[in-house]
């Protein structure tokens, strides 16, 4: 008699062959599976390969629904994370972070000048006596006399400059008429003054400003490798659940899927017949009753391990923690302190 272990090919997949539980489970669920359906009564027209593929499809489905829920807890950890080859992640307990906060964070400390995840680049204008009016995309250049526009930090498609400081000094004309501060005020505030005309003696030769390029969100001007990194439920590093590792929980839940889908698969194999013609008479194949009856106990198998995983996300945990926290109090505000003295525990 053949054994799954002796068998070529015995599952489609072939994920859990070398498993020696899953081996052992199996053998044994081919006798689990044909005595629900009543093969010692009437034959149960499943090979061994069909159940045994049926197992293989139902701890399938118990990792990526576990799986699912673990990304539902801690998606926000895994944002950024290395791909991996594929698990990574499965049976750890990631450290939380705020990379994720952090990452939001950003743009605004970048228009304020004070962080964020882009450079900025510093340039000088020679200034000309008499001449007003400069170009910042031909006259900016930065200490090799390249101009920043055209730099290789702003690689095609070349992108805007925007200022973010202009280092300037007081216009030295002004003085003639007003004190040092209040210059500055008048000139900026009651005539929105920008600029001046400047002369020999009156300026420096050059003017500095700090610009930075437009954010491409793929490509910041650093590097940044998370950006390759886990970007949505489809490609954070969830591998197949190790069977050895399933607990009597999930070992039970997957041997009621597993009949299930033999149920469903026999039905349907019995469709393709309908009716049996018999001496006297035909006979009717129960293919419909065994593919609903199949079909139904799937989903509701689904249901209640989705109903119970929805209790144990990790925000639920620490909800359910900190309500017992909470009637734990109200329990022992109840407790009669002897002589009005508090009880110490330890």
């Amino acid at each position: 008699m053949s054994t799954f272990s002796t068998t070529l090919n015995p599952t489609p997949f072939g994920i859990f062959d070398t498993d020696v539980d899953f081996q052992s489970e199996a053998d044994n669920v081919i006798t689990f599976v044909k005595r629900k359906m009543g093969d010692d009564v009437l034959s149960v027209e499943l090979t061994k390969k069909m159940i045994w593929g049926n197992l293989e499809e139902a701890t399938l489905e118990y990792g990526s629904i576990l799986n699912q829920y673990q990304a539902k807890s801690q998606l926000l950890t895994y944002l950024g994370f290395n791909t991996g080859s594929g698990n990574e992640a499965t049976n750890k307990l990631p450290r939380e972070s705020l990379e994720y906060l952090g990452r939001f964070a950003e743009p605004y400390a970048t228009e304020a000048g004070i962080g964020g995840s882009y450079n900025h680049y510093s340039g000088s204008i020679s200034l000309v006596t008499g001449q007003q009016d400069y170009d910042l995309y031909t006259d900016l250049i930065d200490s090799s006399g390249n101009t920043l526009y055209s730099g290789s930090d702003n690689s095609s498609p070349r992108s805007k400059m925007r200022i973010m400081e202009v280092f300037h000094f007081s216009p030295q004309a002004a003085y003639r008429f007003f004190d040092t501060t209040s210059a500055i005020n008048y000139l900026n505030n009651a005539f929105s003054f920008e600029s001046f005309t400047p002369s020999l003696n009156e300026v420096p030769n050059k003017l500095w400003v700090r610009v930075r390029y437009y954010s491409n969100p793929l490509s910041p001007d650093y590097g940044d490798e998370t950006i390759g990194g886990v970007s949505n439920l489809s490609n954070i590093p969830f591998g197949n659940v190790n069977y050895t590792r399933v607990n009597s929980i999930g070992r039970q839940w997957i041997r009621q899927y597993t009949l299930a889908l033999c149920m469903e698969q026999l039905g349907l194999i019995r469709n393709k017949f309908g009716n049996i013609p018999i001496p006297g008479g035909t006979v009717t194949l129960n293919g419909s009753d065994l593919t609903a009856k199949g079909r139904e106990d799937k989903k509701e198998l689904v249901t209640k391990l989705r109903e119970m995983l929805d209790t144990l996300t990790y925000d639920k945990l620490i909800e359910t923690a900190a309500t017992r926290a909470e009637n734990l109090t109200k329990q022992l505000s109840k407790v009669p302190i002897p002589n009005g003295k508090a009880i110490f525990m330890g």
